[in-house]
Protein backbone atom coordinates (compact mmCIF):
# COMPACT_ATOMS: atom_id res chain seq x y z
CA UNK A 1 0.00 0.00 0.00
CA UNK A 2 3.07 2.32 0.56
CA UNK A 3 3.96 1.93 -2.80
CA UNK A 4 0.83 2.74 -4.60
CA UNK A 5 0.28 5.96 -2.37
CA UNK A 6 3.81 6.84 -3.81
CA UNK A 7 2.96 6.29 -6.98
CA UNK A 8 -0.24 8.33 -6.62
CA UNK A 9 1.63 11.29 -5.20
CA UNK A 10 4.37 10.75 -8.02
CA UNK A 11 1.64 11.00 -10.64
CA UNK A 12 0.49 14.30 -9.28
CA UNK A 13 3.87 15.72 -9.09
CA UNK A 14 4.23 15.48 -13.04
CA UNK A 15 0.77 16.57 -13.67
CA UNK A 16 0.98 19.55 -11.24
CA UNK A 17 4.09 20.93 -9.98
CA UNK A 18 5.30 20.34 -14.05
CA UNK A 19 3.63 23.05 -15.38
CA UNK A 20 3.76 24.92 -12.29
CA UNK A 21 7.62 24.91 -12.61
CA UNK A 22 7.56 25.76 -16.66
CA UNK A 23 5.38 28.74 -16.17
CA UNK A 24 7.83 30.02 -13.45
CA UNK A 25 5.06 30.14 -10.78
CA UNK A 26 7.20 30.10 -8.24
CA UNK A 27 5.11 31.55 -5.17
CA UNK A 28 2.08 28.50 -5.99
CA UNK A 29 4.64 26.18 -5.84
CA UNK A 30 5.77 27.05 -2.98
CA UNK A 31 1.99 27.14 -0.75
CA UNK A 32 1.53 23.79 -3.41
CA UNK A 33 4.89 22.00 -1.83
CA UNK A 34 4.06 22.78 1.93
CA UNK A 35 0.62 21.36 1.12
CA UNK A 36 2.29 18.30 -0.69
CA UNK A 37 4.92 17.39 1.38
CA UNK A 38 2.62 17.70 4.60
CA UNK A 39 -0.23 15.23 3.28
CA UNK A 40 2.92 12.83 1.88
CA UNK A 41 4.20 13.01 5.39
CA UNK A 42 0.69 12.22 7.23
CA UNK A 43 -0.16 9.92 4.17
CA UNK A 44 3.38 7.55 5.28
CA UNK A 45 3.09 7.96 9.02
CA UNK A 46 -0.57 6.74 8.77
CA UNK A 47 0.65 4.10 6.42
CA UNK A 48 3.35 2.78 9.25
CA UNK A 49 0.62 2.21 11.92
CA UNK A 50 1.54 5.70 13.63
CA UNK A 51 -1.35 7.14 15.64
CA UNK A 52 -1.84 10.69 14.83
CA UNK A 53 -3.58 13.23 17.10
CA UNK A 54 -6.63 14.36 16.63
CA UNK A 55 -7.35 18.01 15.23
CA UNK A 56 -10.68 18.41 17.10
CA UNK A 57 -9.70 19.67 20.51
CA UNK A 58 -7.32 22.52 19.20
CA UNK A 59 -9.85 23.72 16.56
CA UNK A 60 -12.89 23.38 19.14
CA UNK A 61 -10.93 25.26 21.76
CA UNK A 62 -10.17 28.11 18.85
CA UNK A 63 -13.82 27.97 17.44
CA UNK A 64 -14.88 28.36 21.50
CA UNK A 65 -12.61 31.89 22.13
CA UNK A 66 -13.72 33.19 19.19
CA UNK A 67 -17.89 32.79 19.61
CA UNK A 68 -17.44 32.50 23.63
CA UNK A 69 -18.61 30.11 26.24
CA UNK A 70 -22.56 29.33 25.46
CA UNK A 71 -22.71 27.24 28.42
Amino acid sequence: MFLFCTLVYAFFVFTDVVPLVQNKKWKVLAVYGVIFITAYVFTVLTELGVQLPSPLTPIGDLVASIVGSTG
